[in-house]
C-alpha cells in the first residue's frame, strides 16, 4: 500500500573559456531582423568606445528618472555605453507585492537566454526573473515581468521599440559569444544619499538601504556583485576571482556523481542536457508553497529548482513534469511538438492554444474555439500550461508515457508515475554509470498543495542518488513507487536524441 510520505556555485572559467557556456538564444524572423538592423550602427558606437559588441553586459533600472543604463565589459570592468529613456512602467517607487498589483518590480535579477521572447508582441522583450529568491521568501508573488518595446506597461519596464532593438541586439550577442546571463539590477531612484534622506519616511526605506548596499558595491568596484538571500536580506560578494564570470547554478555543477561513477553523457540539445543544465537556488533554501508559506515538510529536499510556480494552486506532482517537457520543447526548435492530454483525453497542443484556440469544457467533454488573439509569447505559453494543469494530471501523463522495459537503463528525463486521482509522478533529472554499468539517478518533484519544484533526498549511501533497480520498491520522502512505475516520454520528430 502507497504512504503519502541564493550565492551562485562559483564555478572559475577565465575569459578564455567563455565560448565553453555559449548557449542556443531563440530568434524569430523579427529579431533577426532587428539585429541585421542595428548592429552595423552599435558596433561603431561601441569601438569609438573600446568595446565590443559581444562582450558581456550589465543593466540597471532607475525607476524615479525613468533611465535603463546599459553597461559593456572591458577588461576588469564594466563601462557604460548607453542610457535609455523608459517609456512607462506600472506603479509607484517600491516593489512589487503580488500578482495583479500592476508594479514594477525592484531588485536584483538575472536573465538567460531563455528568458528572451523573440516573438513578443510588444516587439522584443526579455523575463526579468520576477519573482527572484527573495521576493519569493517574502512571498510575493507575480510572473512575466518584461523589459519590452512598444510603450506600453501593465507591470513591465516598457521602451520604445528601436530602444529595445539595440538592447536586444546587445544582450543577444553577449548571450550568443558566452556570457551565460546578464544581471538586470533595479532601483527606486538614484541611490544617492541625497535621495535616500529624502525617502527616509517611506515605508520601504529599509528595503531601499539593502539595495543601496548592493547599488554602492558596483559602483565602488565596476563589477555587479553576486547576490546571495541570507535571513531575508540580499547580502553581496565580490563575483571576481582574477578576471572571471560565474555561470549560474545548475543541476550538474551542484551535485557531484558519487565516487567512481561518472555522467552519462547527454547530446547537446537533448532533453536530458536541459534537465541537468536547469538552474537550482543558492544554498539548500526552503520549499515554497504557491501561496507564499513555507512547505510543512522541509526534511524532503536537496535543493531547490530556479523555476517560479505561480500563486494558483496548479502545479502539482505531474504539472512538475509536464511543466519541465514543456519548457524544453518551447526552448528550442520543437515547439510543434508541445501537447498534453487533459483527463478526458482530449489533446490540448500549443500551437492551437497560440493561434487563439481556446477550450470550453463540460464534465467530459471538452470543445475548442478560436476565440482569443495569436499571440506566441512566453507569457501566453505559461496561460497555456495554467489550463493544462487544470485539466490534465497523473492519470492522463502517464497514459502518454511508454513503460521502460529494465529499471536498470533509466536515463535523463524518465517519469517515475503512479497514475490516478491520488496519483504521484517525480522525474529523473541526472543520471551517472560506474564502471560495472550500475546507475544512480536524482529525482525532482512538486507535490501537493502546489509548491517549488525540488531534486529529493534519498535514503541510501549517495544522498541525494538513487540506486536504479530493475524490480521492487523505490522509496522517496513523500512517495513509494515500483521500479515498474518508470516510464519515458516519445521522443519528438524534431527532438535531439540521447538524453
Amino acid at each position: 500500500m502507497h504512504r503519502a510520505m541564493f550565492s551562485l556555485i562559483t564555478i572559475i572559467a577565465t575569459i578564455f573559456c567563455a565560448q565553453a557556456f555559449a548557449q542556443d538564444v531563440p530568434s524569430s524572423g523579427r529579431s533577426r531582423a532587428a539585429t541585421s538592423r542595428q548592429t552595423p550602427r552599435l558596433q561603431r558606437e561601441l569601438e569609438a568606445k573600446d568595446l565590443q559588441l559581444g562582450s558581456p553586459v550589465f543593466l540597471r533600472i532607475f525607476k524615479e528618472s525613468r533611465e535603463l543604463e546599459l553597461w559593456v565589459r572591458q577588461a576588469d570592468r564594466f563601462h557604460l555605453f548607453r542610457t535609455y529613456p523608459i517609456c512607462d512602467f506600472s506603479g509607484n517607487l517600491g516593489p512589487k507585492l503580488r500578482q495583479g498589483d500592476l508594479q514594477s518590480p525592484e531588485g536584483f535579477y538575472f536573465v538567460t537566454s531563455r528568458q528572451l521572447n523573440p516573438s513578443s508582441r510588444f516587439h522584443l522583450s526579455f523575463n526579468l526573473g520576477y519573482p527572484n529568491a527573495f521576493d519569493r521568501q517574502k512571498g510575493r508573488t507575480g510572473s512575466a515581468l518584461m523589459v519590452h518595446g512598444n510603450c506600453v506597461s501593465i507591470g513591465c519596464y516598457a521602451m520604445t521599440d528601436a530602444g529595445i532593438e539595440e538592447i536586444y541586439t546587445l544582450v543577444d550577442a553577449a548571450l550568443r559569444n558566452g556570457q551565460p546571463f546578464f544581471r538586470v539590477h533595479v532601483f527606486p531612484f538614484r541611490m544617492t544619499a541625497e535621495k535616500m534622506a529624502d525617502h527616509r519616511n517611506s515605508r520601504w526605506f529599509g528595503f531601499w538601504e539593502n539595495l543601496k548596499d548592493g547599488h554602492d558595491f558596483f559602483e565602488n568596484s565596476g563589477w555587479p556583485p553576486n547576490v546571495e538571500v541570507r535571513g531575508g536580506q540580499y547580502v553581496f560578494e565580490d563575483s571576481r576571482e582574477g578576471v572571471v564570470d560565474q555561470p549560474e547554478r545548475t543541476i550538474q555543477s551542484l551535485v557531484e556523481p558519487p565516487p567512481g561513477y561518472r555522467r552519462l553523457p547527454a547530446e547537446p540539445g537533448s532533453f536530458g542536457a536541459w534537465l541537468r543544465a536547469l538552474s537550482v537556488l543558492p544554498g539548500t533554501p526552503p520549499v515554497y508553497l504557491f501561496d507564499g508559506r513555507r512547505k510543512t515538510n522541509q526534511a524532503a529536499h536537496y535543493a531547490v529548482l530556479a523555476l517560479d510556480i505561480g500563486d494558483r494552486d496548479l502545479q502539482q506532482c505531474a504539472d512538475a513534469v509536464i511543466r519541465l517537457r514543456a519548457e524544453y520543447l518551447y526552448s528550442g526548435p520543437c515547439q510543434d511538438e508541445i501537447q498534453f492530454n487533459f483527463t478526458s483525453g482530449d489533446p490540448a497542443r500549443w500551437r492551437d492554444w497560440r493561434a487563439g484556440i481556446r477550450p470550453t469544457v463540460s464534465g467530459n467533454r471538452v470543445s475548442w474555439q478560436r476565440s482569443a488573439e495569436p499571440e506566441a509569447g512566453y507569457s501566453n505559453f505559461l496561460n497555456y500550461l495554467q489550463t493544462v494543469f487544470m485539466y490534465a494530471g497523473s492519470a492522463s501523463l502517464e497514459q502518454e508515457l511508454i513503460p521502460v522495459a529494465n529499471g536498470l537503463s533509466i536515463r535523463i528525463g524518465d517519469v517515475f508515475i503512479e497514475g490516478g486521482y491520488t496519483g504521484h509522478a517525480v522525474i529523473v533529472v541526472d543520471v551517472a554509470e560506474n564502471a560495472a554499468g550500475e546507475r544512480v539517478f536524482l529525482l525532482a518533484q512538486s507535490y501537493m498543495p502546489a509548491q517549488d519544484i525540488h531534486i529529493l533526498r534519498s535514503f541510501g549511501d549517495h544522498n541525494p542518488w538513487y540506486t536504479a533497480q530493475p524490480e521492487g520498491v523505490l522509496r522517496t520522502p513523500e512517495w513509494e513507487f515500483d521500479h515498474e512505475d518508470l516510464k519515458r516520454f516519445s521522443s519528438t520528430n524534431c527532438e535531439t536524441d540521447g538524453g
